[in-house]
């Protein structure tokens, strides 16, 4: 999030949403959204998402446009703040510094739910900001996604409350960098598969979430290897989380999160690993 030993505010941000049910079928809407979040953002404007969503009936149904990535239990809902009790999801699987890849792509979806299940597929791109840091010796100055694809399964099961999900993506980044003389110029292409195991379970005024996840990345075609050597990397994501609705007001919530860089390395310092625990609570003025 930045530098910062002692916290900081320098957290903001601002998304203005706009809807329309054209008819029974088909409906419209967009967002438009700035953020400063450490050394990300630095309230650059633009459009979130911007969809037309036809359903042709529960088993069926479409999206076009800069559609939102269904990418695991609440990736689709992350820029909603009022729709969880974190501010912050889990960083292993929902990282903010990733929200510019992950939230939505441009291209289409294709949606339907029958017997207890739900499925999610789409094919597009992902338009990327370098999000350059002033201070580092490299600088990206160029990145493109030339394919993207990739779907989500949910099903609700027997059990009441309880739903389970998978999801996979796949995608290459193709990156650029030179040192900040221009001296040193390197391109790689990023081929990459991420997949999500979901479970949720919601009973009353309790829910329970946890998800394990494996992002498994490579580097090729690199044209300095002693910089950026050709490699195969495959990290490490889960967590657990818990809420619970105490009063018509106050609502706790607890999460346990990790990641791990490299899968095969588990030990070591810092560098090796993140953890996160957060307590969080959530105030409700009135029911509005």
């Amino acid at each position: 999030m930045g530098k910062s030993e002692f916290g900081t505010f320098n957290f903001t941000e601002v998304g203005l949403n706009f809807s329309k049910q054209l008819n029974s079928d088909l409906r419209v809407g967009l967002q438009l959204f700035t953020s400063n979040t450490g050394t990300t953002g630095n309230f650059n404007s633009k459009l979130d998402w911007a969809v037309a969503d036809y359903r042709y009936s529960d088993e069926l149904g479409f999206r076009f446009g800069r559609v939102k990535i269904p990418f695991g239990l609440y990736n689709d809902s992350i820029d909603v703040d009022s729709a969880r009790v974190p501010i912050l999801l889990p960083q292993s699987v929902y990282p903010e510094q990733n929200r510019n890849y992950l939230l939505s792509q441009n291209g289409g979806e294709i949606y339907g739910y029958k017997y207890g299940l739900e499925y999610r597929f789409y094919t597009g791109t992902i338009y990327a900001d370098k999000n350059n840091n002033p201070g580092n010796t490299y600088q990206i100055t160029d990145i493109n996604i030339p394919y993207l694809f990739g779907g989500r399964l949910m099903w609700f099961t027997p059990i009441d409350g309880l739903k389970l999900g998978g999801t996979i993506q796949v995608l290459r980044i193709d990156e650029s960098i030179t040192n900040t003389t221009g001296t040193v110029k390197i391109s790689a292409k990023i081929p990459a598969v991420l997949w999500i195991a979901s479970m949720e379970y919601h009973k009353r005024d309790f829910l329970l979430a946890s998800e394990y996840s494996q992002w498994r990345l490579r580097i090729k075609d690199s044209t300095n290897t002693t910089l950026v050597p050709n490699q195969k990397v495959t990290n490490e994501r889960a967590y657990i989380m818990a809420t619970n609705h105490f009063h018509d007001l106050i609502q706790p919530a607890l999460y346990y999160s990790v990641y791990f860089p490299d899968i095969n390395n588990h030990t070591g310092g810092r560098e090796k690993y993140q953890q996160d625990l957060a307590l969080s609570f959530r105030f409700d003025i009135n029911s509005f």
